[in-house]
């Protein structure tokens, strides 16, 4: 079983269960293979990363839905990838993070994905999804939600590594900024992400823009009337 908790805008996954997956090896590579794999249930994949070299893999699809059904977000998910031959020997264990998916543009299914070898003690740079929630006080003025990146790049322990990064816009009024450096981080992780990199705003409305610009505007006109009875005035003094 695998849960989800949120804590102040930290939502990391709590494992109780290892995610565990058979793969089968192959050699043979190109659209047509790739195709046929995809016929009968299977989904290609690739191995790569650590010490040993890269491998070409495919997958029953099944299992993959499995995994995206408690994982909907799919990304940097921690498994024990099981490597077999075509005979269904065991060829080795690799413990693995999804770390790139190609998908369908038209069904949005996984054609494709790359699993990266880790090591439990040795840290990884990974890409961790934001999550925006929140109503901000700037939309409730007519404000528009800008999301400016929707991940940023951290390096932490593959048991450590958090299902997403929560944003909380609420607070933020009109024109301002949320940062990376905004964020509530656990120790567990560092940021690679600038500090200064701006993750969402609330942008003015364009007819506020425009009403300010225009206020702008009649405040020059005023003070320049101003200024000229006053010069007049000098020169009718001198």
């Amino acid at each position: 079983m695998l849960v989800s908790r949120s804590i102040s805008g930290y939502d990391r996954r709590t494992m109780s269960e290892t995610n565990v997956i058979q793969s089968n090896i192959r050699t043979e590579t190109g659209k047509e293979v790739t195709k046929a794999l995809r016929a009968t249930g299977q989904t290609p994949a690739v191995v790569y990363g650590g010490s040993n070299d890269p491998a070409l893999l495919s997958l029953d699809t099944r299992d993959l839905a499995r995994l995206f059904r408690k994982n909907p977000l799919g990304q940097n998910v921690l498994i024990d990838l099981s490597i077999q031959d075509e005979s269904g020997k065991e060829l080795s264990k690799e413990h693995v993070i999804t770390h790139q998916m190609d998908r369908d543009v038209i069904s949005d299914r996984v054609i494709h994905i790359d699993f990266l070898r880790v090591s439990d003690d040795q840290a990884v740079e990974i890409e961790v999804p934001l999550i925006f929630e929140g109503t901000a006080a700037g939309q409730k003025l007519g404000g528009v939600l800008i999301h400016v990146k929707t991940q940023v790049k951290v390096s932490c322990l593959p048991t450590n590594i958090p299902e997403n990064l929560v944003v909380d816009v609420s607070p933020l009024q009109l024109g301002e900024s949320f940062h990376v450096k905004d964020l509530d981080i656990p120790d567990t992780l560092d940021v690679i992400t600038h500090q200064k990199e701006t993750l969402a705003l609330i942008q003015v409305p364009r007819e506020a823009r425009v009403a300010g610009a225009e206020d702008g505007a009649e405040g020059e006109d005023a003070a320049a009337e101003g200024e000229a009875p006053a010069a007049e005035a000098t020169e009718s003094a001198e």
